[in-house]
């Protein structure tokens, strides 16, 4: 998964010096109880994000501060909802 990585160090908060994720990539948002995986979807001019659920849904926003990189169990859940399922000719 490393073409959607976020580049945010795991596990820790972006500080004022950090870059923001890339459009595409996968973080987790701290933020939200219980916290919630997004892509980043869109980064306006005034830095920000809109993130949507890995399957689709209702795009919202995030605080940096509250963003993080996913673990790796959270990439192998990203993996799997996000891989289509191939059709298995009879």
């Amino acid at each position: 998964m490393s073409d959607k990585q976020a580049h945010l160090p795991s596990h820790a908060p972006p500080n004022d010096s950090s870059p923001l994720p890339a459009v595409g990539s996968y973080v987790v948002d701290t933020g939200r109880q219980p916290p919630r995986i997004g892509e980043v979807t869109a980064l306006d001019d005034h830095g920000v994000l809109y993130l949507r659920p890995p399957c689709g849904g209702t795009e919202w926003n995030p605080e940096p501060a509250d963003l993080r990189a996913p673990t790796e169990a959270e990439r192998e859940w990203i993996r799997a909802l996000t891989t289509p399922v191939r059709k298995i000719s009879p």
